[in-house]
């Protein structure tokens, strides 16, 4: 079960909502809703690479969502709602409204509109020079169908609800609810590290930004004794590791791998996050509860929650120049660190599981009585 998914469940179970949730399988052993599983697609994630589709990760990916989709489908039961992540919606909401009718489907818009996100993300695949992309016509296709056959539209940024609206996405269909963050899980420090840290979590591809924050870094750690780098993630990108292979012989760079970020946060000073697109992204709440002040870009939906020069900053995507200024003020400013730091907490914990959960069932029953 991804990450977002658990906290939805987590956040509507809360509520007092009886969920059952169907994914490829669930950790925890202990949880507070039901779940269906559906046979992971090992076989699908190999096929690729003995056959042309090993250099088309898009159609792959598509591929998998579509299958996932379909399996899903065969799951479904009678329920008032049905809840789906796009791209893994439209065979699902079709069975849903042959077995149920009056069932209300909901689809999860977690990035800005398709056709905005193709647009980015392939100019900026274009731009360093690799034949890759991320998004294949078949997914637009597909998204754009769930846009039309879903009922209603959640998205959890202010940012992508306006790229819906603006490409033609009627308003009435839309409705904004940020997620949660484990406040438990993510807390800040005891105290802030003495040397200046600086860290980034997410996947390390070109979406997420790392090619701008990795220049910056390189125009300002010379000045910095004792400062360090942490880069936490990984990539199954060959272009990716091919970028990437000089900094990781960088002293001053560290790379703890994937998995939970909580110790990482808990000894960083700040948290960069420079995408070219993220619908929301979780790290910027999570970085928030573990009382980091962040640096996010124009195209990140959880920007919605950063006071300008009081939790964070926002700059321009795709704009190393504004990383460099943003980081030099932080380290020119250590008095007013801790300051941010306590400003960051505060503004994480009006994003509980309780308050998602109030205002997702209160949404609920509104478009059943609709």
């Amino acid at each position: 079960m991804g990450n977002g998914g658990y906290k939805l469940a987590q956040s509507l179970s809360q509520a007092g909502a009886e969920v059952v949730v169907i994914c490829y399988g669930a950790e925890r052993t202990e949880l507070p809703f039901r779940v269906k599983t559906v046979a992971p697609t090992w076989w699908l994630q190999k096929f690729p690479y003995w056959t042309p589709l090993r250099f088309r990760p898009n159609i792959t990916y598509s591929l998998q969502n579509s299958f996932f989709d379909w399996k899903t489908s065969n799951q479904l039961e009678p329920a008032d709602l049905l809840y789906s992540y796009v791209d893994q919606a439209l065979f699902s909401m079709r069975r849903q409204t042959k077995i149920a009718p009056h069932t209300v489907k909901i689809v999860h818009a977690a990035n800005s509109h398709i056709d905005l996100m193709y647009h980015l993300l392939n100019e900026e695949y274009r731009q360093w020079g690799t034949a890759q992309t991320l998004i294949s016509q078949l997914t637009v296709r597909k998204i754009k169908a769930e846009y039309q056959k879903a009922d209603y539209i959640r998205t959890q940024s202010q940012w992508v609800y306006q790229t819906l609206v603006e490409r033609g996405v009627p308003e009435e269909k839309l409705f904004w609810v940020p997620p949660a963050v484990d406040l438990e899980r993510y807390r800040p420090a005891s105290a802030l590290p003495e040397q200046f840290r600086v860290c980034f979590v997410g996947s390390f591809d070109l979406r997420k930004g790392i090619q701008y924050l990795l220049p910056a870094w390189d125009s300002v750690y010379r000045e910095w004794p004792g400062a360090k780098l942490i880069m936490h993630g990984g990539s199954g990108s060959r272009f990716i590791n091919r970028y990437l292979a000089p900094y990781q012989r960088r002293p001053e760079i560290e790379w703890p791998g994937g998995g939970p970020a909580d110790q990482t946060f808990r000894h960083a000073s700040v948290c960069v996050v420079p995408s070219i697109e993220d619908g929301f992204c979780y790290v910027v709440l999570e970085a928030m509860a573990s009382g980091l002040p962040v640096i996010v870009t124009e195209h990140v939906g959880a920007k919605d929650l950063i006071e300008e020069g009081v939790n964070g900053f926002v700059v321009p995507i795709r704009e190393s120049k504004a990383i460099v200024e943003r980081l030099q003020w932080f380290y020119r400013h250590p008095d007013r660190l801790r300051e941010m730091s306590l400003a960051a907490r505060r503004t994480a914990e009006k994003y509980s599981y309780t308050t998602e959960g109030s205002k997702l069932m209160a949404r609920f029953i509104k478009v059943q009585m609709a």
